[in-house]
C-alpha cells in the first residue's frame, strides 16, 4: 500500500507492475468501469471438464463522461503535434488506417525508468523499460518503452477496424 503524497505524480515507494498500470487505464476505455486484470479465463482438463474458471470482477470507478474527458486529454499525447508520444503513439491497421489512441509517457527524474501506457478503443497496454539494477538510460534507450508499445499495438491491431472512442451523451 502506497502512503506518500507523491503517488499522485507517480512517485511510488513499492511500485506497480505493468499489468497493474494497464488495468488502471482500462476505465478510460470502458465508460468508467474498472476490470480486475486476469491472466486466464478457464482451465479445462483432457476430458473437457472445467477445472478452474475465472469470472471477471468489475466496478464503476468514474462517471463515463469523466472517463471520456480523460481519454480526450490523453489523445493529445499520441495524436497532437508536440505531444510527448506524437508519432510513436500513432498506430495503423493492416490497411494503413490510423487507429485512434491515447496514452501517457512516464520517467523517473534521473532517467532510470521509462514507461508508456496507452490504449485504443480495443486494447490497453503498458510497457516499462529499465534495468533490475537501476542505471541511467542513454540515447535510444529513452524511447524504448514507447517503441515496444507501438510495435506490439500495431501488430495486434492489424485486422481491427479504425473506430473512434465512443463519446457519451452530456459532453459539452
Amino acid at each position: 500500500e502506497e502512503r506518500y503524497l507523491s503517488i499522485a505524480m507517480g512517485g511510488l515507494h513499492k511500485g506497480v507492475s505493468p499489468l497493474q498500470m494497464a488495468a488502471s487505464y482500462v476505465p478510460f476505455v470502458h465508460k468508467g468501469m474498472y476490470f480486475e486484470p486476469t491472466t486466464y479465463s478457464k482451465v479445462i482438463d483432457s476430458n473437457g471438464k472445467t477445472v478452474i474458471e475465472k469470472k471477471p470482477q468489475y466496478e464503476a470507478v468514474y462517471d463515463e463522461r469523466t472517463a471520456f474527458l480523460m481519454t480526450s486529454m490523453l489523445r493529445d499525447v499520441t495524436s497532437a503535434p508536440g505531444g510527448t508520444a506524437y508519432g510513436g503513439g500513432i498506430i495503423k491497421n493492416g490497411e494503413g488506417k490510423v487507429i485512434p489512441t491515447a496514452g501517457k509517457t512516464g520517467t523517473t527524474s534521473d532517467n532510470k525508468d521509462k514507461w508508456f501506457v496507452g490504449f485504443s478503443p480495443y486494447y490497453v497496454a503498458a510497457t516499462w523499460y529499465g534495468y533490475d539494477h537501476p542505471r541511467q538510460l542513454i540515447g535510444n534507450e529513452r524511447s524504448q518503452a514507447l517503441i515496444i508499445w507501438h510495435d506490439v499495438m500495431e501488430k495486434i491491431h492489424e485486422d481491427k477496424e479504425s473506430i473512434n472512442f465512443e463519446q457519451p451523451s452530456g459532453i459539452v
